[in-house]
């Protein structure tokens, strides 16, 4: 094959290239807006649905870029979530926070995959950004009792049966199933704080400009 010919089957492959870009580009357009035009009007770029009552006041913002932000006051208090949302079937809106609205929530990073009798623990507060010296810890079932110290670590020797940590706080207790008994480092991520809502898969029915919340609570269009 000559240059002149391998120069022309690239254009050729750039210009496939381009015009499957252009389809896709077309068809997902077509289906955001399919979607949007059921809740949104022309050129809206947000809205957002309210629910009132004598001592609560909450409201849902959808915004058309396909995220979400949500309030809910009562009294002197006020939780709140962003993230995302997609609508189903034109009747369901499902709502994903992201994951800096984590609460009542730890996640555990197993390390340091060697044979050992002993094993180290350590709990960091996300929100506070410390380490958190306010937990305890016990071992699968057992009535011991183990507290973290100033830098919310605690070394333990590891019972025979090692298959649970259950880590308490103020706020609630915690149970993790270990993956590997062979892990001497837990690491954990604490999310904990009053002023977050987090929405996993939240589904909300919508209908007649209303979307209601666990059958229940009516926000209405603004």
């Amino acid at each position: 094959m000559d240059k002149r010919s391998s120069i022309k089957e690239q254009i050729n492959k750039n210009q496939i290239m381009r015009l499957k870009y252009l389809f896709l580009y077309a068809l997902t357009t077509v289906l955001i807006s399919g979607c949007s035009n059921k809740i949104f009007k022309k050129n809206e770029i947000e809205i957002e649905f309210i629910y009132r009552s004598s001592l609560v006041k909450s409201s849902i913002k959808l915004k058309n870029d396909g995220t979400f932000c949500y309030r809910h006051n009562a009294e002197s208090s006020e939780t709140i979530t962003k993230g995302y949302w997609i609508l189903k079937d034109n009747n369901e809106i499902i709502l994903n926070s992201y994951n800096d609205y984590l609460t009542d929530t730890i996640i555990v990073k197993e390390l340091d995959k060697v044979k050992s009798d002993t094993a180290t623990l350590r709990v960091y507060d996300f929100y506070y950004n410390k380490p958190t010296d306010y937990a305890t810890l016990k071992f699968n079932d057992s009535d011991s009792i183990l507290q973290l110290d100033d830098n919310g670590e605690i070394k333990f020797k590891k019972p025979k049966d090692f298959k649970l940590l259950n880590i308490s706080t103020f706020r609630k207790s915690y149970t993790y199933q270990i993956k590997d008994t062979n892990c001497t480092t837990f690491d954990i991520n604490l999310y904990e704080k009053n002023e977050y809502e987090y929405f996993k898969n939240k589904k909300l029915q919508i209908k007649n400009k209303k979307i209601y919340r666990n059958n229940t609570l009516i926000y209405k269009k603004e």
